[in-house]
């Protein structure tokens, strides 16, 4: 049994491993390290350097009003401390882990990385979000948030995962047996042409 944090970001639900969670805090928790620089996304949270991903504006397309968010979530991340804002916790669920399954394949590139697993509840699907995607490569500290901004827009995850979800869901079983049929077509009429 997994225990996963859901939470929304935008008009959005997101779930988070709770092994990951160090705590919840309020967004007027956060400190920043430098005044001067007011979209450096180094900040302070129980007297520990940490850096904010800004999820309700950069999951927005074209980018929503930064500090939209009221909740921040206090991660541990490879022995980094990192923060999500995100406006509301739902709640904590407790999930079989048979009802995570993988991203469908409909969805491809960074989508796959953000976002490899999808939380089947009981009125809806909730993407799982990967936190080691965040410090992936070792990127100084100051780029992070721009890295999950740019892969989120270039690869338009929010788009694909919160419009297209259900659908790629529902059809990927039906496109995986269109394949299917299309390849034993195929190698049946080859065979024909090569007996004949």
């Amino acid at each position: 049994m997994k225990e996963i944090m859901v939470f929304r970001a935008g008009d959005h639900s997101f779930g988070l491993d709770l092994i990951h969670i160090r705590g919840v805090y309020r967004s007027g928790d956060l400190q920043p390290v430098d005044s001067e620089a007011p979209d450096s996304p180094a900040y302070r949270l129980e007297g520990r350097r940490v850096d904010l991903f800004d999820l309700p504006r950069d999951l927005v397309a074209g980018g929503g009003r930064s500090g939209a968010f009221r909740r921040v979530i206090l991660m541990d991340i490879q022995g980094r401390s990192a923060a999500l804002g995100v406006n509301q916790i739902e709640r904590v669920m407790n999930v079989e882990p048979d009802h995570i399954v993988p991203l469908p394949p409909v969805f491809t590139g960074k989508s796959r990385k953000w976002f490899p697993g999808v939380v089947m509840g009981a009125d809806r699907l909730i993407p799982l979000l990967d936190p080691d995607i965040l410090i992936e490569g070792g990127a100084a500290e100051a780029d992070l948030e721009r890295r999950l901004l740019f892969h989120i827009r270039a690869d338009k995850v929010a788009e694909q995962m919160l419009d297209g979800i259900r659908k790629g869901m529902a059809t990927a079983m039906e496109g995986e047996i269109d394949r299917l049929k299309q390849t034993l077509a195929a190698a049946e009429s080859t065979e024909s042409e090569q007996a004949g």
